[in-house]
């Protein structure tokens, strides 16, 4: 069984490569749920400054 960073990356990838298999012209929408709890805003504030993984950054260079 993958570890959960691999299996990340790998639904990030296919994600990705199918806003790539998009048509010129064509604007599809992409929706991500994030359910990882060290996500800065899911995180708790008792580990406030480490392991706060800003999917913000992901969602802008998406948006590109």
């Amino acid at each position: 069984m993958p570890s959960k960073p691999i299996a990340l990356f790998a639904l990030l990838t296919w994600m990705v490569g199918g806003l790539a298999s998009a048509t010129a012209g064509e604007q599809e929408t992409l929706t991500v749920v994030v359910m990882d709890p060290l996500s800065k805003p899911l995180s708790c504030p008792c580990v406030e400054g480490y392991a706060q993984r800003e999917y913000k950054a992901l969602s802008a260079h998406l948006e590109k």
